[in-house]
C-alpha cells in the first residue's frame, strides 16, 4: 500500500534550505490529506492521524463529532475521521501510540517513549492534566540513506543560495530513478535507498495540486526513463522543526454522547526533518487533549510573546478611528542587538 511510504509529505520545491518554521495558517479540503501551511510550505505528517484514531477508537469509541458550523473545521473532522494513514501503514518499531486519563498518562508516555526511542530529539510532553482530562498521543520516526551518498554543492533556490546535493559520478547517478518527465519543470524522481522497504520521491511542478493528486503521480508510472551522463541533478538540503497548534479546533466542544462536557484543550503536532547528501530522517509527534469543563482543569501557561508578525494600533480611548496602525512584518523596524541604531 502506497501510504506505507507517505508518513510525511512536503511540497519540497517550495521549501528553503534551513528553516525554523512557525505556524501560519491551517487549511483542509474535504477528502484530502489534512495538511497545514508553514511560511508558504505545505506539510502533511501522519502522527496526527494516529493520535486522532486513538482518541476516536480508545476513548470516544466512535467517530469524533465537534460542535462547530465552520465548514473548514468540519472538513478537518471529516478527514481525520476518514484517515489516509493508519498504524497499518508503518512498521510497529517505527511508531508509538498511547491514550489515557489524568496526569499519570503524561508521565507514562514520557517513560515509555524513552525506553522505545532513546535517541529521539523531539521534547517530552509537558502537559498538565486534571484528573478528568484525557489525551491521545502518537509518535513516528524514520531514517533512510541513499544507496550512494551524493556530493555536497550549492544551488540557487528562488534567488537564494542554499546548500544542496548533486550527482557527479555514475554511482551517484545510479541513485536516480526518473519515473516521469515532461520538461525540466515537470517530472517525478525516486531516490534509491539502502532500505528496501522505504521510498523517497522528489516531484517538481504541480504547484496548485492537492496532496492526493501528488500521491497519485507516484502510483501511475511504468518503466524508468534512462538517464544520460550529461543529465544533471541537484536538490536542496532540508532542515526544519515545524509546529502546528491547530488554533481553529481548540476549545470546540465534543458532541459525542458522554463527552458533551469536554472540549479540545490541546492539539499539537511537531515535525522535524533533516535531508542532506547522506539521506533523510524525520520525527513526528502529535497530542490531543480532551479537557473536562465540568471540573477544574490544570491550565497551560500562556506565552504572550510577539515573535511573529503582529499589529500595533494606537487611538484615543473613545475615538472610533485609530491614529496609528502598523503591521510589523519583520525586524527592519526594530533595534537589532549590537546595531548602532
Amino acid at each position: 500500500m502506497l501510504n506505507k511510504y507517505m508518513g510525511l509529505i512536503i511540497s519540497l520545491f517550495s521549501l528553503g534550505a534551513c528553516t525554523q518554521l512557525m505556524h501560519q495558517q491551517k487549511f483542509s479540503v474535504k477528502g484530502d490529506y489534512p495538511s497545514f501551511t508553514y511560511q508558504g510550505n505545505d506539510i502533511y505528517a501522519g502522527a496526527m492521524n494516529l493520535a486522532w484514531n486513538e482518541l476516536s477508537q480508545s476513548i470516544v469509541k466512535a467517530p469524533i463529532r465537534l460542535d462547530s458550523a465552520d465548514s473548514q473545521v468540519q472538513a478537518q473532522v471529516y478527514n481525520y475521521n476518514h484517515p489516509v494513514f493508519t498504524a497499518k501503514d508503518i512498521e510497529s518499531n517505527s511508531y508509538y501510540i498511547k491514550s489515557g486519563r489524568g496526569q499519570s498518562i503524561v508521565d507514562t508516555i514520557n517513560q515509555e517513549m524513552k525506553a522505545k526511542f532513546p535517541h529521539k530529539k523531539l521534547a517530552d510532553l509537558q502537559l498538565k492534566l486534571g484528573k478528568n482530562d484525557m489525551l491521545a498521543y502518537a509518535y513516528l520516526a524514520k531514517a533512510v540513506q541513499y544507496k550512494t551518498p551524493f556530493a555536497q554543492t550549492v544551488m540557487n533556490f528562488s534567488g537564494k543560495k542554499v546548500k544542496a546535493m548533486s550527482a557527479t559520478t555514475p554511482a551517484m547517478r545510479a541513485n536516480l530513478a526518473l519515473l516521469d518527465y515532461h520538461d525540466n519543470n515537470d517530472f517525478v524522481l525516486r531516490l534509491r535507498l539502502k532500505e528496501p522497504t522505504e521510498e523517497l520521491y522528489l516531484i517538481k511542478g504541480h504547484d496548485q495540486a492537492p496532496i492526493k493528486e501528488i500521491v497519485s503521480l507516484i502510483k501511475i508510472h511504468g518503466q524508468e526513463i534512462a538517464l544520460q551522463n550529461s543529465d544533471h541533478f541537484k536538490a536542496p538540503f532540508l532542515s526544519f522543526l515545524a509546529k502546528n497548534t491547530h488554533p481553529d479546533l481548540l476549545g470546540i466542544r465534543f458532541l459525542n454522547q458522554g463527552f458533551e462536557n469536554n472540549v479540545i484543550g490541546v492539539m499539537t503536532e511537531n515535525i522535524q526533518l533533516q535531508m542532506d547528501e547522506i539521506g533523510a530522517s524525520v520525527e513526528n509527534d502529535a497530542v490531543i487533549s480532551m479537557v473536562n469543563m465540568s471540573a477544574p482543569s490544570a491550565q497551560q501557561p500562556k506565552d504572550l510573546i510577539f515573535d511573529r508578525p503582529y499589529w500595533l494600533v494606537m487611538k484615543v480611548k473613545n475615538a472610533a478611528t485609530p491614529y496609528l496602525v502598523i503591521h510589523v512584518r519583520n525586524s527592519q523596524l526594530m533595534k537589532l542587538v549590537g546595531a548602532a541604531r
